[in-house]
């Protein structure tokens, strides 16, 4: 009962250690008390918008203050944009972020035809019903996806006075609800293209621009064109980001920050910017609530209840299942991005089948490695295992999953974390996030998804369990913890390598020289493995911690199926 006591306390000195890391993001997020951030929830027409609304915490209704609404791109959500509405409201402007239409926790059955401005009309005029908000005074930001939803916000309402185009532009010339983009509209215009944005080629942005800048000339980078006097000023920058990083760029939160000031006729206060800071509690904040599994499952094998000694015994019936780590392991690895690829190309980012953008794509990707898997698992042993037939093959590897107490287990590991979650997503502008928010709260609709996608995720799991514990088991020299974290690090840094190279060879050469091997919708799509990147070193360490603890591979499964089924199902767009 000793080591019990000791995994208490390693678990409460996460749980502090976490709770420190919240604290202090949103220290860095109040301004250490002087702005207010809320939780809001608006209700529009068959919409229910989800916002997180900054603004200084002493206001009145005499205050009169500008305002702002920030929209997000698409498979994004609200959190990304609030480093801009933390500095807006630094500088006496109150900025709404918001989830546009069925993306994040907002709800609506209308689709992006019914309701072009994706929740941006809503939320402007909730605005406009705050006593401390000028309603003559809106301004609007949009990112990638957003810029389209702000340009109709901004036709619908009619009385907008600045607009910051981010990652996104559209057609010039539009007799659609976006409107045609002038001299003079939209009013004080800033558009904000990452040098390396992998959607854009700047030279056409440029020509593109030249009617609405009112030049015929080259457009001159950061320099102003038109006037704030008039409402027809006019400015682009490109900041050295790619597309996905441009909502956090230094040089677009400063300059946002010095436009929507221009155009309200306010003081820029030039203040040292914060967000950075609290990005980076979260940051580590993120990673101790995604490990907190390991001192849970720790306390929980030290209760005889989950100590299975019958499926001990079923173990040991020898099996050679050790995979190769350069033979099977390297192509196992490569196949993620490789099957991928008609995935995507086949279904595309659609809602198929299930009202999820992007779902049935999963569930065909994680199917088509589920079955290459199988049957890769199934031939090498039969290699290794000549004398065994494919019954006894597959009753050994039955018994590696049988353990259902390591099932409850991680089921278990899985409701703590949470209901952790639920906790720190009390506390507004504050969510587990690397850029795109990664662990989000259910709607009822989400809910279902979540269910949905559980089965397919965890037959997935099974399969690429099975091989990472082979090629484990296969590196395991001795039975040392040092042995066991170097075989750990081994199969998780092969589980990464495919990512991290098409990263390189993707980046390297953008950041040298401006070359892009990949552009357009291939170059967009690099901004997944971003996502992936933690989501594959969170399962690959779980897969291994759970068979290290349970000695089978379906806790793990389970785990990791529930883990990412809740991250799928929140982060992508109902549809």
């Amino acid at each position: 009962m000793k080591k019990i006591y000791r995994y208490l306390l390693i678990f409460g000195a996460c749980v502090i250690l976490l709770g420190s890391m919240i604290i202090f993001a949103q220290l860095f997020n109040t301004d250490f008390g002087k702005i207010k951030v809320l939780s809001v929830r608006i209700e529009g027409d068959n919409i229910n918008v989800a916002g997180y609304l900054y603004r200084p915490k002493s206001v009145d209704n005499t205050s009169n203050l500008p305002a702002v609404v920030l929209i997000h791109g698409v498979m994004n959500a609200k959190e990304p944009m609030t480093a801009l509405a933390l500095e807006l409201a630094r500088n006496g402007i109150v900025a709404l972020s918001i989830d546009a239409l069925n993306h994040g926790s907002t709800v609506s059955n209308l689709t992006s035809t019914e309701n072009p401005s994706l929740g941006g009309v809503t939320a402007v005029n909730y605005l406009k019903t705050l006593d401390f908000v000028n309603s003559s005074n809106i301004g609007l930001v949009g990112h990638s996806m957003g810029v389209g939803a702000i340009r109709a916000t901004s036709f619908i309402e009619g009385n907008i006075s600045a607009h910051i185009f981010l990652g996104g532009i559209g057609a010039v010339n539009s007799s659609t609800i976006y409107a045609n983009l002038t001299e003079t509209s939209p009013s004080n215009l800033l558009v904000v293209i990452g040098l390396y944005d992998e959607l854009f080629d700047l030279r056409e942005v440029n020509e593109d621009l030249q009617s609405v800048f009112g030049t015929t000339e080259e457009i001159e980078i950061g320099t102003l064109y038109g006037s704030f006097a008039n409402n027809s000023a006019r400015k682009l920058i490109t900041p050295r980001t790619t597309h996905l990083f441009e909502p956090i760029s230094g040089d677009y939160i400063s300059e946002s920050v010095s436009w929507m000031s221009n155009s309200f006729n306010i003081p820029d206060q030039n203040k040292a910017v914060l967000y950075p800071y609290r990005d980076l509690f979260i940051f580590f904040g993120f990673f101790l609530f995604a490990f907190i599994f390991i001192p849970v499952s720790n306390i929980g094998m030290e209760i005889e209840f989950f100590r299975n000694k019958e499926v001990t015994e079923k173990l040991k019936v020898k099996l050679d299942s050790q995979f190769g780590f350069w033979s099977i392991g390297t192509p196992w690895s490569f196949l993620h991005l490789i099957l991928f690829v008609p995935a995507i190309l086949l279904f595309g980012m659609d809602a198929i089948i299930i009202p999820l953008t992007l779902g049935f794509t999963a569930i065909f990707w994680l199917l088509s490695l589920t079955f290459v898997g199988a049957i890769t698992i199934l031939i090498y042993t039969k290699q290794k295992n000549k004398e065994m037939t494919l019954k006894q093959i597959l009753v050994n590897y039955a018994n590696k999953i049988s353990n259902w107490k390591g099932m409850i287990l991680a089921l278990n590991c899985f409701l703590i974390m949470f209901i952790v979650m639920i906790i720190i997503e009390q506390v507004p502008g504050i969510s587990m996030k690397l850029m795109v928010p990664l662990f989000n709260e259910f709607s009822g609709i989400r809910f279902l998804m979540f269910l949905i996608l559980i089965p397919f995720m965890f037959i997935y799991f099974l399969a690429d369990g099975f091989i990472s514990t082979g090629i484990y088991e296969k590196k395991l020299k001795g039975f040392g913890t040092k042995n066991k974290i170097w075989s750990t690090t081994k199969v998780v840094g092969l589980k990464l390598l495919p990512l991290v190279l098409v990263l390189l060879v993707q980046y390297i050469p953008m950041l040298i020289s401006g070359f892009q091997l990949l552009t357009g919708f291939l170059g967009f799509s690099m901004q997944f493995i971003f996502m992936l990147l933690p989501l594959f070193l969170i399962y690959s360490v779980a897969t291994l911690w759970f068979y290290n603890k349970t000695k089978t591979i379906e806790s793990g499964a389970i785990f990791n199926a529930l883990l990412f089924a809740w991250t799928i199902s929140t982060l992508l767009p109902i549809n």
